[in-house]
């Protein structure tokens, strides 16, 4: 058991309030607090989004739990506020989750640093082999490698002369380019990756309403969105 403190979250309960709503959204979820509001405030949508990502069944995922959690309502104009959300899975691995809207400069170094930072967290005394495996995945809404694009792209520690050769598990870089959906793989398509980004890409009410046709867990998470921006 661990001891993490509860995830502060806002009182979300199922509804289809939202479904005669038209025109356009009032906020975005590309914005990152709203991002992180959804993922702390429902664990079952957090864990389909993780499921999609990992390429994995949610019944796979027997616990996640965000370890940074925010007070949300509060004033977020404070310099204090991170807004990655930092998630523990099944108790082993920790992921890192972050919206990131604008290209910013640097940005390979800042998430090779951040991942590093998580990564570094052995209590002195502890066996290297009993460091967590760390994951850093970012939803950019840019291209990182103009020359490459790539929809969801990986990055581990290889063998330079035989690729097939890893370093470690242990440390893995993910994107996700949200400007980039159409090169969706069948196995995107098949986990509904495509779809978690095109709700994050979505623009109006009528755009949700075709998501929550689609998939039954992106209604809950919509109606999740609806609920917080009231």
């Amino acid at each position: 058991m661990n001891n993490y403190k509860p995830v502060y979250v806002y009182p979300l309960k199922e509804s289809d309030g939202w479904m005669k709503l038209t025109g356009e959204l009032p906020v975005k979820m590309t914005n990152d607090y709203l991002f992180r509001a959804l993922l702390q405030s429902d664990n079952e949508v957090l864990k389909a989004l993780l499921a999609s990502l990992l390429k994995m069944k949610v019944g796979e995922i027997r616990s996640a739990e965000v370890t940074n959690p925010i007070l949300l309502g509060e004033s977020i104009s404070e310099k204090t506020y991170i807004m990655d959300v930092r998630v523990v899975l099944n108790d082993e691995v920790v992921i890192n989750l972050e919206m990131q809207v604008i290209r910013e400069s640097g940005w390979e170094d800042r998430s090779v640093l951040y991942t590093c930072r998580i990564f570094d967290r052995l209590n002195r005394g502890s066996a290297y082999d009993n460091a967590r495996p760390v994951r850093q995945i970012a939803f950019c809404d840019f291209t990182l490698f103009k020359d490459y694009p790539e929809f969801y792209s990986t990055y581990r520690l290889i063998n330079e002369k035989n690729p097939k050769v890893v370093y470690t598990e242990k440390f893995v870089i993910s994107n996700v380019d949200l400007t980039r959906i159409d090169l969706a793989t069948e196995e995107d398509k098949k986990y509904g990756l495509d779809q978690w980004c095109r709700l994050f890409k979505a623009r109006s009410w009528e755009d949700m309403n075709t998501l929550a046709k689609e998939n039954e867990v992106m209604s809950r998470a919509i109606s999740g969105v609806w609920q917080l921006t009231e």
